[in-house]
């Protein structure tokens, strides 16, 4: 009998992911260069989407982020364009973090629509979340 709280533990583990991601703000974003401007951009992506996130780390462990994608209305994927230093979550911490999406250019990208993001853990499931964006 003392065994039956410990497997329903386990078994709670493996259901609920260690993630729990929020998305406050999804957009599109292209960097334009007109005639006439009086600053040039410069970047190795001009279209991009943007993702502001809320990571929670429900585990009792450290956590990285292996890796974030997007789908845009059910019809293309992008992964996040990933920092030098990996996403890193203490036990029970909550972090805010902006990531980047870039769109190649021979892509015609949607400026609304619906999507889909799924964060990667290096430990247990994937989180996922949906929903609309608009310009």
């Amino acid at each position: 009998m003392s065994d039956i709280p410990k497997i329903l533990e386990s078994l709670i583990k493996l259901a609920i992911p260690p993630v729990a991601v929020e998305v406050t703000r999804f957009r599109y974003s292209l960097i334009e260069n007109r005639p006439g401007d009086s600053v040039i951009v410069v970047c190795a992506h001009l279209s991009n989407y943007f993702a502001d996130l809320r990571l929670t780390n429900r585990a009792n462990s450290i956590i990285y982020i292996k890796d974030i994608f997007v789908t845009v209305n059910d019809c293309r994927t992008f992964k996040y364009d990933e920092p030098k230093d990996k996403i890193r979550l203490e036990p029970h911490e909550c972090v805010d973090c902006t990531v980047s999406f870039p769109v190649p250019e021979d892509t015609t990208p949607d400026k609304n629509g619906t999507y889909r993001l799924e964060v990667l853990p290096t430990i247990g499931r994937k989180s996922s979340i949906t929903g609309d964006f608009f310009s």
